[in-house]
């Protein structure tokens, strides 16, 4: 808000006050009689509208009991948690400083693929341990929260056990995760029994190996387990990568060992074991796998499993004959 000046005159003083109660304008050198403005508000020159003067907003005494009162406030902030999540008997506190980092949306920059050593986890432990209450806790959780949101205290203490107790059998989250996909592929019976499918016929050995991954893949464990991981993958890619690593892939490697099998004891020339195998894992998803991950269709009766399964299989064994013939 402007406050004109009255009482003005004219004079050679250019700028400035004159020491006796006058202003002059710095641009057209018009003087004017210096009057008292309100605080906020500032006093312009009656032939330009330059601005000769104002008056602070704040005095001294006023700003400093504003600046006080802030670093009392961000004292206070930085001593207490501005969040606190508490489930099943875990709390969780978010502190000011910590704060921002979530709301980044940025990718975290890539360190590399995930380093871990699966061939050690307990995907088969003894029944009652610890290591399958761990294990059995850890499923539903994942399910549940997810990967990010579920903690290992959380494990923890869903499981019954203590923290050096989960972290002896399992060193980190990460392999938690992997042996909790591998545990379940376990269960359904998954692994591929090279020695037992070595004297059966190609469509009977594939029938038998497939229909037990169609049954595992076809679960809604396993299909929630996808679920999960590929919505968290787009903020963790180590999701993914933990995912892919201790479920399709594991599953894909077995079935590399089967083909290059039948390879070496039939005329089948099936020369690139690796593609025949994740052709052959593609094949048993089918439509119906997207139909219940989309939650289309109920899951199919035993029956409908097991035509599907021969369907699939013959498709599959007559393109192998005429690859080779």
């Amino acid at each position: 808000m402007s406050a004109p000046l009255a009482g003005d005159t004219a004079g050679d003083i250019a700028g400035g006050t004159t020491g006796d109660g006058l202003a002059a304008c710095p641009e057209c050198d018009r003087l004017h009689v210096l009057l008292p403005v309100r605080p906020g508000e500032k006093a312009a020159c009656v032939r330009c509208g330059t601005v000769l003067y104002r008056a602070p907003r704040w005095r001294p005494d006023e700003m400093l009991a504003v600046v006080a009162a802030a670093l009392i406030a961000f004292a206070l902030a930085n001593a207490y948690p501005i969040l606190e999540l508490r489930v099943q008997g875990i709390a969780s506190a978010a502190m000011l400083p910590a704060a921002p980092s979530p709301m980044v949306p940025a990718r975290p920059p890539r360190m590399g693929p995930v380093q871990m050593n699966t061939d050690e986890i307990p995907i088969s432990p003894a029944p009652g341990s610890k290591t399958e209450r761990i294990l059995a806790a850890s499923e539903p959780l994942f399910l549940e929260f997810g990967y990010a949101a579920t903690s290992m205290n959380l494990v923890a203490n869903r499981a019954g056990v203590s923290k050096s107790t989960l972290y002896a059998r399992f060193s980190s989250k990460e392999e938690l995760f992997a042996a909790t996909i591998q545990a379940a592929c376990k269960r359904h019976d998954a692994d591929v029994p090279l020695e037992a499918l070595a004297d059966l016929p190609l469509e009977d050995a594939l029938f038998q190996v497939g229909r037990r991954f169609v049954d595992l893949l076809w679960s809604p464990g396993a299909i929630r387990t996808r679920q999960s991981a590929v919505s968290e993958a787009a903020r963790l890619p180590e999701v993914g990568e933990l995912y892919l690593h201790a479920g399709p892939e594991r599953i894909v490697s077995g079935f590399t060992a089967l083909f290059a099998r039948i390879a070496q004891r039939d005329s089948a020339r099936i020369g690139d074991p690796v593609f025949a195998a994740r052709q052959f894992l593609a094949a048993l998803l089918g439509d119906t796998y997207y139909a219940l991950e989309l939650g289309l269709c109920d899951y199919p009766s035993e029956e409908e499993r097991d035509a599907f399964t021969r369907r699939a299989v013959a498709l599959f064994v007559r393109g192998i004959h005429e690859v080779t013939a």
